[in-house]
């Protein structure tokens, strides 16, 4: 993967199509979700603090000067003698403790249009404008927790070893194992809607309530209220998402076809397996295929000439 196209998305920079290239290399192996991992640790790095924005270029230079200072930190240490080179990594396991591992990574939607973050187990997650997640550098070892303040959606990849935590608003958290899910959390309250799988809402005095798919919890003056909703289409309106989940190609192409009036072709290996396919209506049909082609990793044609 092109290290530029990698350093615009950890900024949020990119667009939905650039978005989901990079969610289909981030599917091909742990290496790949590592390496971005680790430029997101750069980054965090080079950051003067955690909200701060910077563009593509001020993020490259931030990078090459710490990949530089990083190699000559470890030529240093190459000369070093044992003893001092014990007495440099304890001193860095304190200063972990005490300041690296307290301060989470941000991502903050600074925009004007929804944007599409991929956490390191592939979990993804839609910001409204505004929006602000952060993530425990921690994430993913034996649980998965972030914090929200505003609006996302949340397609969370399941993993009953690491449950999936999000706190948000006063004090309300949401705990998952794979689902997807919409919060609105505001200093006002906090609002959960079920697209599908399972959650469980809970304050921090110990109430909780469990939402099935289509239902909606919000948690006002110490109270929850439950209630009846229609999640699909609040994902459809407010975040301009159309999501397939459990399809196979052959759904996906039905629905580009009849969303786009077009004819589509593949000729995909593997016409069984099944995937979560999203897009948002707002996006042409050659920024579709492009998705799709991203996703199954075969091309797919258009009778127009696509």
């Amino acid at each position: 993967m092109e290290e530029k196209l990698l350093y615009k998305y950890i900024i949020g920079k990119t667009d939905e199509a650039e978005n989901e290239l990079i969610y289909a290399w981030l599917q091909e192996s742990d290496e790949h979700r590592k390496e971005l991992f680790e430029l997101k640790n750069i980054m965090n790095a080079t950051r003067s603090e955690g909200r701060a924005v910077m563009d593509a270029d001020a993020f490259m230079r931030g990078v090459s000067e710490k990949i530089a200072r990083k190699k000559t930190a470890l030529l240093m240490r190459r000369l070093c003698s044992a003893a001092a080179a014990i007495l440099l990594l304890v001193g860095l396991a304190f200063a972990g403790k005490g300041w690296v591992n307290a301060f989470p990574e941000v991502y903050v939607n600074a925009g004007d249009r929804v944007v599409c973050q991929v956490l390191e187990d592939s979990s993804r997650v839609w910001l409204k404008p505004g929006a602000e997640l952060s993530v425990a550098r921690k994430y993913g070892r034996r649980a998965r927790r972030v914090k929200l303040d505003g609006s996302a959606y949340f397609e969370v990849t399941h993993n009953a070893k690491a449950p999936f935590t999000v706190s948000a608003w006063n004090d309300i958290s949401v705990r998952v194992l794979g689902t997807a899910f919409c919060i609105d959390a505001d200093s006002l309250g906090t609002e959960v809607v079920l697209e599908r799988g399972s959650v469980r809402v809970e304050n921090k005095s110990g109430d909780r309530a469990m939402l099935l798919p289509g239902q909606s919890a919000i948690y006002r003056n110490g109270k929850f209220e439950l209630k009846n909703v229609d999640a699909s289409r609040k994902v459809s309106m407010e975040y301009d998402l159309v999501t397939l989940p459990n399809a196979s190609i052959d759904d996906i192409l039905r629905e580009v076809e009849s969303e786009y009036h077009v004819q589509l072709s593949c000729e995909a290996a593997d016409t069984t397996r099944r995937y979560t396919f999203n897009y948002r209506h707002s996006n042409t049909i050659d920024e579709v295929l492009q998705i799709i082609t991203s996703l199954i990793g075969e091309k797919v044609t258009c009778a127009s000439g696509r």
